[in-house]
């Protein structure tokens, strides 16, 4: 072999070790990683769909006015996340739960049309040692907030729910599991918004399709572990 051959190989061998285990992920008593105790030892959790959606919407301003109803396809986002500091992840075995805030937003243009916590908010799931894949996912949010008047009120509603995720990506402290097969099944979801003042006025939008093969706008759900 070639010195400068020698040279290459040697250098090859240097840069990739430790290349199979980039974040310390500690190794089980078969002898392969342990990704479960490691994603144990990340305290957010973040779940997130993106995808071109059917927002059903209906306005009604005044006592005299009948109302507008209008559908808007366009691309949407949702998330999941325990960004209150009191929505610890708690973890039995393999199930991970936490309460959520959640997020709800336009994509293009991007802003948010809904933003809130709550208690009555799960995300839980199951990890799959034998496959790094993470099943039953399953993610609500509910929220009612009282207006001055028995006739005000927010109310909002929200769910995700995904049979299977894999394994995309994981750095020095973070995980991602992605939908990488995607199917009609792949995933499940819904939100309502419900608005009402004084009686005369409401305001309701709910998702009445979405696109499930992403023909229209590429979809993406995703699982992500971090530490924060």
């Amino acid at each position: 072999m070639k010195p400068t051959l020698i040279k290459a190989f040697f250098l090859g061998v240097l840069l990739c070790i430790g290349c199979e285990n980039p974040t310390n992920i500690p190794r089980g008593g078969s002898g392969s990683y342990d990704y479960l105790s490691w994603i144990q030892t990340m305290n957010k959790v973040r779940v997130t769909y993106s995808g071109m959606t059917n927002l059903h919407g209906h306005l009604k301003q005044s006592a005299l006015d009948g109302g507008n109803d209008q559908d808007f396809w366009q691309p949407r986002e949702m998330e999941f996340r325990n960004t209150d500091s009191t929505y610890t992840l708690a973890w039995q075995d393999s199930q991970f739960s936490t309460h959520s805030c959640f997020v709800f937003r336009q994509i293009d243009p991007s802003f948010n049309l809904s933003n809130d916590c709550g208690d009555v908010s799960t995300v839980r799931g199951v990890y799959h040692p034998a496959t790094k894949s993470i099943s039953d996912l399953w993610c609500t949010f509910q929220r009612y907030n009282p207006g001055a008047d028995i006739n005000s009120y927010v109310a909002q509603v929200a769910s995700l729910a995904a049979p299977e995720i894999e394994l995309e990506s994981y750095g020095d402290d973070s995980v991602s599991f992605a939908v990488k097969s995607w199917l009609p099944g792949s995933v499940a979801m819904g939100y309502s918004y419900d608005e009402r003042s004084y009686g005369t006025y409401s305001r309701q939008m709910q998702i009445i399709g979405y696109d499930t093969l992403g023909t229209q706008y590429p979809q993406a759900c995703r699982v992500v572990f971090f530490k924060q």
